[in-house]
């Protein structure tokens, strides 16, 4: 779908470039020739291990969560190989989401020449910032393929969301002008924390100009390739453009007009949020969120997102509890024009305080696709009405009241 020819999208477009110009950022709308869904382990990480082993000149790859285990012995021996034949690799490791990762991985890579840079560790000068983390999720191959989305380098990840062990999450393979800006991203953080070379840089952009759910539930990808879509890659960071996401995230849900459909891993809205999806709902918009159930990995935010449950039931949000396994999935669908996916979850910590990256696609075919996702997923979930909300314990209501004050941090 090319925005030009379609009013309402074109106008959707133009406004989101300028929310985010305004907020301290710089985007620009640009054609992909494919974006690809891919979804959960099995479909998201042979065709990123295929990218790297294919590479010839350059690999940017920037995680938050890289832990152990065979998945992330696989990309450490696929980055060590392309190095070894003459690629420039270049990772960047979050301090925090790294912690559980085999320290000979890193050796490993750094033996091959790959060049490992972690992001904000721990020092006694930047204790203020340590709170900061980079959450953006980045591969970008020769300039030419590019994937991002929500998944980590942990055995979590693999498989196809079947059960507990096997977390559920959306990926997405970029080729075309779109992923230049995903590779600005990596450049931007790279370029703060790691010794790279301008001149490197400047010629590997020379040759970039030149460069050409399970099998019964889950969308079938080649379904959604899209051919010419149009896109918007928006960054955020506390230091730079730190209100790109919250802004971007507040005009989505204003602009609906038939129906809203939120998948997030963790949702802790602030009021003005709260206040924008209940005006939603009360014009008539059918707005319908999916969150994480029994399955969540951080309990914290468990009752800190729902310390604010009642107000939303009460004014028609409909909140759909997942529980097959964890949903660590990231998705705005605004009526059928627009999608938002990436990094950023709906809390502060992606508003606020972490680096994140998200990719806004007008595109009926991918659309299409997630409406048919969430609409497997939301089969399920649990639909909470206000009545057994209500029975909730007492104690539950504690932990809730306690955690809310800790929403600013989450």
């Amino acid at each position: 779908m090319d925005p030009s020819e379609h009013p309402t999208v074109a106008a959707d477009s133009q406004d989101l470039l300028h929310v985010l110009r305004n907020a301290g950022g710089s985007a620009e709308l640009l054609p992909a020739h494919s974006i690809v869904p891919l979804c959960n382990g099995v479909q998201i990480f042979p065709p990123m291990l295929d990218a790297i082993n294919a590479a010839t000149r350059e690999i940017c790859f920037e995680t938050f969560i890289y832990w152990s285990g065979d998945i992330a012995q696989q990309f450490a021996d696929a980055l060590s190989a392309a190095s070894t034949r003459g690629v420039a690799v270049k990772v960047v490791l979050d301090w925090v989401g790294s912690l559980k990762m085999d320290n000979g991985l890193v050796q490993q890579l750094r033996e091959h020449g790959a060049e490992v840079s972690y992001f904000n560790p721990l020092r006694w000068w930047n204790l203020r910032r340590f709170n900061h983390r980079t959450h953006r999720k980045i591969l970008v191959v020769d300039g030419e393929v590019g994937f991002t989305g929500g998944v980590g380098i942990a055995e979590q990840w693999t498989g196809d969301a079947r059960g507990p062990e096997e977390w559920h999450d959306t990926h997405y393979q970029i080729k075309g002008p779109l992923v230049r800006p995903l590779r600005e991203a990596f450049l931007n953080n790279w370029s703060g924390i790691a010794d790279s070379s301008s001149d490197r840089v400047e010629a590997d952009t020379d040759a970039e100009r030149d460069a050409p759910g399970r099998e019964d539930r889950t969308p079938d990808p080649s379904t959604a390739e899209s051919n010419g879509a149009m896109g918007i890659i928006s960054v955020s960071s506390p230091e730079h453009g730190h209100e790109n996401s919250y802004a971007a995230f507040r005009l989505a849900v204003e602009s609906a007009r038939q129906r809203l459909r939120i998948t997030t891993a963790y949702f802790v809205p602030d009021e003005e949020s709260r206040q924008s999806l209940c005006r939603m709902a009360q014009r008539g918009v059918e707005v319908e969120i999916i969150v994480p159930g029994k399955h969540l990995d951080h309990q914290v935010v468990r009752f800190a997102s729902r310390a604010h449950w009642d107000e939303l039931l009460a004014c028609g949000v409909k909140i759909c509890v997942f529980d097959r396994t964890m949903l660590h999935a990231k998705s705005l669908l605004v009526d059928d024009r627009w999608l938002i996916v990436g990094s950023a979850n709906f809390d502060n910590r992606s508003f606020q305080l972490n680096d994140e990256l998200n990719l806004h696609v007008f595109d009926s075919e991918l659309i299409a696709w997630h409406a048919r996702l969430f609409d497997s997923n939301r089969r399920d979930c649990h639909v909470l009405t206000r009545e057994e909300w209500s029975q909730r314990p007492w104690k539950t209501r504690l932990l809730e009241w306690c955690f809310d004050h800790l929403r600013s941090h989450l």
